[in-house]
């Protein structure tokens, strides 16, 4: 079974302020359907350790005596903040948004990977969303996904990794992935297995109730077996990475051929659901929660394997060479020092 979610926004011009009464109690308006969809439909308050009915002893008081939307601006920035979830958006217009944009740059500046003796091939296809590496000394590959937005392309990328050597391991490389697509991660984990298999479980919200859930439901997705389950893999994670990549990374992590390396990803659950504000705004959010094989909820941060910290980004790679030496341990290589062959 394949599913396909699209992430989309419907942006529209804000009104402007007037004296006409039905503008006067726009503000009201706005601020309980935004309270009332989210406590009907969102379903990350308990992670969140938001009190929703609190939010609104608070912050209505203070939207009676409001004329005008753009004064809702400040307050919705605040609530969105509390939650702390990067899905929760109100798009104003094209270019305005109010969500809760804090992101951790710790360690988001990487080297080359080219210096530890991989080959970039095709420097052409970066513009695919993706890199992809050839060791020069082992039989490795590394599989760098920088998003998974409307111009990455799976198909060239699987057309290229078949041109190349990667019997000895692969390193996944989703740092700084920040997301996209549901569909791209979809279609790279199928060339991991073959035939059906349950990725993940899915949970819906059944009534506003805040705790009220259906039972986790299997997510089914059919593999086709491009890459063979015997090739380590070893998946490269931070703060970064987050959403479809995040998601992506939960369900690799879990693969029996997979370690995971470099620091906690970001979180970030999906897909999302957007609606219609009284005003025109639009307002988006997580509508169904995703629950690894394990149980663990894709809305939090996945901790890797191994924890590794980039003391000195600007010079070394330390979770990349990480990676390298777990691929060459696996197969009983003769120890490198990767940091004496930088180039």
């Amino acid at each position: 079974m394949k599913k396909t979610i699209t992430y989309f926004l419907i942006a529209i011009l804000c009104l402007s302020c007037t004296d006409d009464i039905v503008v006067k109690d726009n503000p009201k308006t706005v601020f309980r359907a935004f309270w009332n969809s989210m406590n009907d439909h969102y379903v990350n308050f308990d992670i969140k350790y938001v009190d929703w009915d609190s939010v609104y002893q608070t912050y209505y008081p203070k939207v009676q005596a409001m004329k005008c939307d753009t004064e809702l601006i400040p307050v919705f920035k605040e609530i969105i903040d509390l939650l702390k979830d990067k899905h929760i958006v109100i798009a104003i217009n094209k270019t305005k948004y109010i969500q809760n944009a804090e992101i951790d740059t710790a360690n988001l500046m990487l080297v080359n990977n080219a210096n530890y003796k991989f080959k970039l091939i095709e420097p052409f296809i970066l513009k695919n969303g993706f890199t992809l590496y050839q060791s020069e000394l082992r039989d490795y590959i590394c599989i760098g996904i920088i998003e998974f937005y409307s111009s990455f392309n799976t198909e060239l990328l699987r057309s290229e990794i078949k041109k190349l050597n990667y019997s000895k391991g692969i390193i996944i490389d989703v740092r700084n992935n920040n997301g996209g697509y549901i569909k791209f991660p979809f279609e790279i984990l199928s060339w991991f297995y073959k035939g059906e298999k349950t990725l993940f479980y899915q949970s819906f919200k059944q009534s506003p109730a805040q705790n009220d859930f259906s039972a986790p439901k299997p997510f089914i997705y059919t593999g086709i077996d491009v890459i063979p389950d015997s090739i380590p893999l070893i998946l490269l994670t931070n703060s970064g990475t987050y959403s479809a990549a995040n998601f992506f990374a939960y369900i690799v992590h879990e693969f029996p051929n997979c370690i995971t390396v470099g620091l906690p990803t970001g979180g970030g659950d999906g897909p999302i659901h957007t609606e219609l504000l009284p005003n025109g705004w639009t307002l988006t959010y997580p509508y169904f929660r995703n629950y690894s094989l394990k149980g663990a909820r894709f809305e939090e941060k996945l901790a890797p394997d191994y924890s590794i910290v980039n003391t000195n980004p600007m010079m070394y790679d330390e979770q990349y060479i990480k990676a390298l030496c777990l691929l060459d341990s696996i197969n009983k290589y003769p120890y490198i020092d990767y940091k004496k062959i930088w180039d």
